[in-house]
């Protein structure tokens, strides 16, 4: 429809959705439809409004190029489209076409006229009595059509439920994935799938998601939608997550009517609810108040909060689920998980939407109980959606529509930020400084996904941190649980102790001025990119370490609780050397009896064990539990080959040994003087160079320089290991070590100096969340910090490079160098939103 223009499209207009005009780089043609105006952008690509050939208007989902390339995301494409036409058009946005084969996949769905509930609401207050029945009874069809399909949307929120001319449709469920026999891999690295104050306890619990987590949103929408609030209330995230879980929703202000069964879905045991199928009969038929539902098994709350993790591998297997008659859900032994947009052909409309710039918001954008900082997901003061990239779009958008005013909501402030992190990622390869801004406002207004991944790919190679610029290089290193105290070997036979609070928490005052684009160094979430070096760091500069002497230092390591150090000498002999911030060291113990160099050492998570290797192949393990004098326990000389790095697991009861012979072994430390061999990981296809665990020990992580392989194993059961997922890692250099991350990500090191933090493997592949170019050289080592979120690289040429990939420390460090939008901006560049400064404190 090239040369269209929003005054040439005939019709008249219905109020609704905002469309932009097409831009200069935007296609006029997609298949045999024509475009005519944009409809948003998100995280997998643009939605454009489009003519059919027989007239009706559609909304066209294009694939990003880069994301089409990749083999598996387009096979999962294809599986995606067909499995979102199963959906009956019951309320719900139908699914016209797909062209899965070109070098852009599309999904072509009906456009939907009309605003969200959630805009209705935050503008013109609750519904009547009549609308809000009608919308429960809608939204209850819409999930009961879906639920029949083998799909659980798993992201119901007033902002998916449009409030079309013929009534209230549900979209968006392309955030979903198919019932499939495999393990919920579509859940990538930290991500939350849901909306905070809509979620159910089992997705904040980590616990199997079934159709009965859609049901407690449906509960929770009515709730909104009859009231104007949300149903657990609003503030910090955290928060609302904690009184859902514990904590009765509010359901004064609901009619009568409607009481009883909003109470019921809103029960916490997932057993305990109505199905979408009962919840529409008792709509239907009555009316009124539904009968208890018939007994279910209650579920047992195992999980700890998702905030409360560390460094969990989220993996669940789940069973399939076959599409049915009703939307019946299964029962908890046979989890679910979930796949893309999905209904089937609606009528052509003869009057097509209209074309417009988004309408002025109006100037007050509150949202009740919001603290000066929105809290993030976790105690380690990361948010439960920090290492993500953005998976899906909505299918169905009301482009440029600002969900502002008196009564906003948590939703919309998710939804204005899910828009700033799509614009700063595709402002970041040309205009870094601007993406970064863009990525500080997003993450202010709501620390969503999208946001997070935008703020980790604009700073973290940016604030990365360098102890020395120049000069001897480091041949190991190691980080404290909290991350403050970082100790090296250097090159020159010196130890360091380094204290980096003062980098991990930098006012918010500039320490110099913005610095021009040239000098920020972008990371892409979504496709590989060189490396690129980290700028000289602007943070405040490091106090002078702590410096002992340590001829021929081979190998270096911390107690977690960072009040002793290890290292270990060519001569054969390990030291330990107690310290105090700052002070000299206080007291000194000897690791003896080695008849050949130590090269890799490493305490356990209590501090109460060293492993060590030597260069003979033999491992010893050793009671350092008063640390001033080290006893060995035992020594693991019976390997069939000589071995090359040692994991403890965080408790210090298993043991994980890597060789030269190709395998991993497993060792259990029940009887620390009698090791006993568990299993051996096998399927590297050269010499395993390095090994390590989560920090809650239940996935383990090695690679091969040789064969270029990260691969990792499900250790919860370490006698009976199971293989979670292998890949090649594209590095220019040699692989040479390993640590797992936050929420089963992975760093890896290569001896080209380059430092990659993978994302968990979702449907599309890892991501590579942040890659730096470090300029070390030679055997690099790489460690992380407890919570798995501050990363330390060491290697020839320089001093270690520290980085972090937890977004508030990254706004905490950008705002230090005066990277941070600054009310002039703002007021340019997302006008209609009032200026919130992520700098303040």
């Amino acid at each position: 429809m090239s040369g269209t223009t929003p005054s040439s499209v005939p019709g008249s207009p219905l109020s609704g959705a905002a469309v932009t005009p097409l831009g200069p780089h935007d296609p006029r043609e997609i298949g045999s439809y024509r475009t005519v105006g944009l409809l948003g952008r998100g995280g997998m690509g643009a939605v454009y409004l489009a003519a059919a050939p027989g007239g009706q208007w559609v909304a066209i989902k294009v694939i990003r190029p880069e994301l089409a390339q990749r083999p598996e995301f387009r096979a999962r494409f294809r599986r995606e489209a067909e499995n979102a036409r199963r959906v009956r058009r019951f309320a719900t946005a139908a699914v016209l076409d797909a062209g899965t084969e070109g070098p852009s996949p599309y999904l072509v769905t009906e456009f939907v006229e009309g605003p969200t509930l959630a805009r209705r609401v935050s503008t013109r207050g609750p519904l009547g009595h009549g609308d809000l029945e009608h919308l429960a009874l809608s939204v209850a069809t819409a999930l009961g059509a879906i639920h029949a399909a083998g799909i659980v949307h798993r992201d119901l929120t007033p902002a998916n439920v449009l409030l079309s001319p013929v009534g209230p449709k549900v979209i968006d469920f392309g955030l979903a994935r198919a019932q499939v026999n495999t393990t919920t891999v579509s859940q990538q690295i930290g991500r939350v799938v849901g909306t905070p104050g809509y979620m159910a306890p089992e997705q904040i619990l980590d616990e199997p998601i079934t159709p009965a987590a859609d049901v407690f949103a449906w509960g929770g929408v009515v709730i909104y939608a009859g009231t104007g609030r949300p149903p657990f209330g609003s503030g910090p995230t955290d928060a609302v997550l904690y009184r859902i879980v514990h904590e009765p929703p509010r359901l004064d202000g609901l009619p009568d009517e409607l009481r009883g069964l909003v109470e019921l879905a809103l029960s916490r045991d997932p057993g305990a609810r109505p199905s979408a199928e009962e919840l529409r009969e008792q709509l239907a038929g009555t009316g009124g108040v539904a009968a208890a539902p018939v007994p279910r098994p209650r579920s047992r709350r195992t999980g700890a909060l998702r905030w409360q993790r560390r460094g969990r591998s989220e993996q669940t297997t789940t069973a399939a689920v076959p599409p049915g008659p009703t939307s019946r859900r299964p029962e908890r032994e046979q989890p679910v998980t979930v796949v893309t947009p999905a209904p089937a052909p609606a009528p052509p409309s003869a009057v097509p939407p209209r074309l417009a710039a988004p309408a002025p918001a109006p100037a007050q954008h509150q949202r009740p109980g919001r603290s000066r900082r929105t809290p993030l997901l976790v105690g380690t003061a990361v948010a439960g959606a920090v290492l993500v990239t953005a998976v899906g779009t909505t299918l169905t958008v009301t482009g440029g529509q600002r969900h502002t005013g008196a009564q906003a909501t948590t939703a919309d402030s998710a939804a204005i930020s899910r828009e700033l992190a799509s614009r700063s990622d595709l402002a970041r390869a040309s205009d870094a400084v601007l993406a970064g801004r863009l990525a500080l406002a997003a993450y202010q207004l709501s620390p969503t996904p999208e946001a997070g991944t935008a703020v980790i790919a604009s700073f973290a190679a940016r604030t990365a941190l360098t102890t020395r610029a120049a000069g001897p290089g480091a041949v190991d290193v190691a980080l404290s649980r909290s991350g403050e105290r970082l100790v090296e070997a250097g090159a020159d036979n010196r130890i360091r102790v380094w204290d980096l609070r003062s980098w991990l928490s930098p006012t918010a005052t500039p320490a110099e001025p913005p610095a021009p684009a040239s000098t920020i160094v972008p990371s892409s979430p979504t496709a590989s990119s060189p490396p690129t070096a980290p700028s000289p760091p602007t943070a405040p500069v490091l106090p002078a370490p702590l410096d002992l002497g340590a001829q021929g230092a081979l190998a270096v390591t911390i107690r977690p609780d960072g009040a002793w150090v290890g290292w270990a000498t060519a001569d054969g002999l390990g030291h330990l050397v107690g310290t105090d911030r700052g002070s000299a060291p206080a007291a000194a113990g000897t690791l003896t009896g080695n008849i050949s160099p130590i090269e890799r050492i490493t305490f356990s998570s209590d501090g109460t064990l060293l492993a060590t290797v030597t260069r003979d192949g033999s491992v010893g393990v050793w009671d350092v539990s008063q640390p001033a004098r080290p006893l060995i326990l035992s020594r693991l000389t019976d390997h069939s080959a000589p071995v090359t790095d040692a994991a403890l697991r965080p408790d210090g009861a298993v043991l994980a040994t890597a060789g030269i012979d190709q395998k991993v072994q497993v060792w259990s430390l029940a009887d620390r003087r009698r090791p006993a061999l568990l299993a051996e990981l096998t399927g590297h296809q050269g010499a395993v160079d390095a090994t390590e665990f989560s920090a809650d020990g239940r996935t383990l992580a090695s690679v091969s320089g040789d064969d270029a392989t990260l691969r990792r194993w499900d250790l919860s059961d370490p006698a009976h290991p199971r293989v979670l997922d292998s890949r090649r890692v594209t590095a220019s250099g040699s692989l040479t070590d390993v640590v797992v991350g936050i929420h089963g990500s992975t760093a890896t090191a290569a001896d080209d100096g380059s430092a990659v933090v993978w994302s968990a493997p979702g449907p599309g592949g890892a991501t590579d969340l942040v890659r730096l170019a470090t300029g070390t050289t030679g055997q690099a080592r790489i460690v992380t910090d407890g919570p798995g979120t501050t990363f330390a690289i060491a290697g020839g040429g320089r001093g270690p490079v520290v980085f972090t990939v937890d977004p508030l420390r990254l706004t905490r460090l950008a705002c230090a160098q005066g990277l941070g939008p600054d009310r002039r901006w703002w007021s340019r560049e997302i006008a209609d939103v009032p200026f919130e400064d992520p700098c303040r404190r």
